[in-house]
């Protein structure tokens, strides 16, 4: 094992999954919407805003490292020497500053008379049917009206969207 100075790793660490791919990997994404992809060889991999979740696994990262890591199963340092041999990826930025959003207004999906679909959709992920009723009942999540997705709702302090 050799060592890389803590510098390059952070370096290496700011290269996220979508850049990656699109690197050594471009037939590997499927583009969903927007800035949301999934793979062709694992559909439930999804990447989204710098982040990527493999929901069937139950595993996730914010970066290329972490998915070599953990789903192509190299070593860290490995996996560090494959990202920082991207030269010709510019390192990201941040993906959005904060306090830019802060004041920015929110567009809810509109929400169903129904929450059948949600509910039983939850249940079969695992979540206990206790926790998705409460969650329903503390309007923190709903059934979307037309396409039966579940809506996650967060507030801040004063119970605003």
């Amino acid at each position: 094992m050799s060592y890389i100075p803590p510098e390059i790793v952070k370096e290496a660490q700011k290269v996220d999954l979508l850049s990656y791919l699109q690197f050594y990997e471009p037939n590997e994404l499927v583009h969903i919407s927007g800035n949301n992809y999934c793979m062709q060889s694992h559909d439930s991999l999804k990447i989204s805003n710098g982040l990527w979740n493999w929901f069937s696994q139950g595993i996730g990262g914010n970066n290329a490292i972490d998915y070599l890591v953990k789903v192509k199963g190299i070593t860290f340092t490995e996996a560090v020497k494959k990202v920082i041999a991207i030269n010709k990826i510019t390192v990201p930025t941040s993906v959005s500053n904060r306090k830019e959003n802060i004041h920015k207004s929110i567009i809810i999906p509109k929400k169903s008379e129904d929450f059948k679909y949600a509910k039983d959709y939850l249940i079969n992920r695992g979540i206990a049917e206790e926790i998705v009723i409460n969650c329903y009942k503390d309007k923190l999540l709903y059934q979307e009206k037309g396409t039966n997705n579940v809506v996650f709702i967060g507030y801040d302090k004063e119970r605003r969207y």
